[in-house]
């Protein structure tokens, strides 16, 4: 049990008169005292959550706008990354490859020349990484696309890597539009950013 002096403190633990000169006596001699605790208030609490929900409600739309765009641009990166390995394809492989569009995609495929009366064999291909067919779907992503290749909705790269046709590919969201061009005698893929918005 500890002791208290006339002074209502804690006594040291030796049995004198408190005037010690030890360390160990020192501490005992240094009053407890509670520790006062500060805390926020409600009314705080409150103003700070009302003025955190202010400037994210400014912002969002700013951070939704470019969110978008960000989308937009890695899908043109991908498309023409697809575009230029499929042309480098058929310049390795000796036949045509090409890509096929829809609205939501595009799909790569083989095209087997005819043998005889046969008709050209056209085979869906598959990705180089995952092995699986190789079909992108970018509706999932809320981008549509369309594309114009001489009035078709596919470009064929031949042996050379030259395209069947020269044409486009619209990329759209709510963001803004990105278009990726192929060039007519060389294949070449670039892309720029679109009109509209």
């Amino acid at each position: 049990m500890r002791r208290i002096d006339d002074r209502g403190e804690p006594a040291c633990p030796h049995k004198h008169d408190g005037r010690c000169s030890s360390l160990f006596c020192r501490k005992w001699l240094v009053p407890l005292r509670p520790a006062r605790t500060r805390a926020f208030t409600l009314v705080e609490v409150v103003i700070v959550v009302l003025i955190v929900a202010i400037i994210a409600a400014v912002g969002m739309p700013a951070v939704g706008d470019s969110f978008d765009q960000m989308k937009l641009r890695a899908a043109a990166k991908t498309l023409m990354a697809d575009l230029n390995y499929v042309r480098n394809l058929a310049i390795a492989d000796g036949r045509e490859h090409g890509l096929v569009f829809s609205s939501t995609g595009y799909t790569a495929f083989l095209k087997t020349p005819p043998a005889g009366e046969e008709k050209a064999r056209v085979d869906v291909i598959e990705h180089p990484i995952s092995h699986r067919p190789w079909k992108v779907s970018l509706s999932e992503r809320s981008i549509a696309l369309s594309a114009d290749f001489d009035g078709g909705g596919s470009v064929t790269f031949d042996s050379s890597g030259t395209p069947g046709a020269a044409g486009s590919v619209v990329l759209r969201t709510g963001g803004g539009s990105i278009v990726v061009n192929v060039e007519a005698g060389t294949g070449r893929v670039s892309a720029q950013q679109g009109n509209e918005g």
